[in-house]
């Protein structure tokens, strides 16, 4: 099957039907237009998916993510009476004022229910997550006297990448760092972190100037576990002059950066031509953790806050951030369904928190989501409830201008559900200034 996509909003004047010639592995030129295009052959399995795929984009009814989506709680209604004074925050912090807002002619014409109010910091700040127990790793930690990788690869094919084959694979390498993971123990098992900055921790060997090719081939290949070889040469190196040995270096050198476990066995052992490329179970991913105690928390109703909790913990920004544009298109639906199951978790965790009079908690679930998806407003209006049940008008105020300005940026209108939320709580506001 052959699909032409074209940008005239009018059907395409075509002469009748096109006549290719798809035996043929060298561009070719399209009637009419005399565009010059590679075709791309999809094995059935491929075009099955990709079938599903568009039928899928094609239904109007919404479906809820794979694991839990059955489990993810409705918006709690307002309640218009004035919430319980809540609990001490965790720990003690001194006092800091909140400043009034500047009042304006505008707000002289509307004031704001929150303008004037002079409100003491009662919840923790939330703004420097700590890390997580694995997050920070010295990949540049001295290296083991002896660590030798060797490959299936000849070392003459090794060396026979040429200097402007290296500069395609690592691409704009120094122009898009890949950050450099700091401390950990240095007997953990490398893990694969995607939630965030993309990053290797606890890597044991010599990295040299390729940390954003070999960090995006390991994210890969922890995504897709099992891969064939020509499933990672068309998702990494897709139309270019990557061949085998291009590959098989590219491996070599990942298998080194990695090192061995304690047994001397390697974190990527060689590849095994019928399960395809593996790590070490012993490797570790944040995003398949995520999955797991985002499934077992969010089944586990008011008991699993402690697994939601763990699944946010894992998260440190929106998926994949800060790579280069020209490197991780094989990610861009996995970051949307990444996306997607952290603002689930973090609503799920926020609402439940709110339900045991934790709006410390609950703000700290709502924001971290927001780190991933400063869009959904279903998150700002967790942390809008968080606010009211901390007694902290400065904050809701704060958030409320933080959204109006963010979707003034993206210009877009706020949603009904978010306005409704407000004037619900400037009413609450004034019937207590009233009171």
């Amino acid at each position: 099957s052959l699909a032409a996509v074209v940008s005239n909003p009018t059907e395409a004047d075509l002469p009748g039907p096109w006549m290719l010639d798809c035996t043929t592995r060298t561009p070719i030129a399209l009637p009419v237009t005399g565009l010059r295009v590679r075709l791309q052959r999809l094995e059935d399995r491929d075009y099955a998916g990709m079938v599903t795929m568009l039928s899928t984009a094609n239904d109007a009814e919404p479906m809820p993510p794979r694991g839990w989506g059955e489990h993810v709680p409705a918006e709690p209604p307002f309640d218009p009476r004035p919430p319980a004074p809540p609990p001490p925050p965790p720990a003690p912090l001194l006092p800091t004022v909140a400043p009034a807002p500047e009042v304006g002619p505008a707000a002289d014409a509307d004031p704001s229910p929150w303008a004037g109010n002079v409100v003491i910091g009662l919840a923790p700040p939330v703004d420097h997550e700590p890390p997580v127990d694995h997050m920070p790793a010295p990949d540049h930690m001295p290296a083991p006297d002896h660590v030798p990788a060797p490959d299936h690869v000849p070392a003459a094919d090794r060396t026979a990448v040429t200097p402007e084959l290296a500069a395609e694979i690592d691409g704009i390498e120094h122009e898009f760092p890949t950050p450099v993971p700091t401390s950990v123990t240095a007997t953990a098992a490398p893990q694969v972190c995607v939630l965030g900055p993309v990053m290797v921790v606890n890597a044991t060997g010599d990295v040299g100037e390729r940390r954003a090719s070999l960090t995006e081939l390991a994210a890969f290949l922890a995504l897709h576990p099992g891969s064939q070889h020509h499933t990672v040469t068309e998702a990494l190196w897709p139309g270019r002059r990557a061949d085998a040995p291009t590959r098989n270096s590219q491996m070599s050198r990942l298998r080194r950066w990695l090192g061995r476990d304690p047994e001397g066995s390697f974190y990527l052992p060689m590849v095994n031509e019928s399960d395809g490329y593996n790590f070490a179970p012993t490797v570790g991913c944040d995003w398949r953790r995520f999955k797991s105690l985002a499934r077992r928390g969010m089944a586990a109703g008011p008991d699993g806050i402690g697994q939601l909790q763990a699944a946010l913990d894992l998260v440190h920004g929106q998926p994949f951030a800060g790579v280069s544009p020209r490197r991780y298109a094989w990610a861009e639906h996995l970051k949307q369904d990444m996306i997607s199951a952290i603002v689930d978790v973090a609503h799920a965790l926020s609402v439940r928190l709110l339900e045991v009079r934790d709006p410390y908690g609950a703000r700290r679930a709502a924001t971290k989501g927001l780190l991933a998806a400063p869009e959904a407003e279903l998150l700002w209006r967790d942390l809008l409830r968080a606010e009211y049940g901390a007694h902290n008008t400065a904050g809701i105020q704060h958030a409320i201008d933080r959204l109006s300005t963010l979707n003034d940026e993206l210009g877009v209108d706020m949603e009904p559900e978010t306005i409704a939320l407000i004037e619900e709580l400037e009413r609450a506001a004034r019937r207590v200034q009233a009171s």
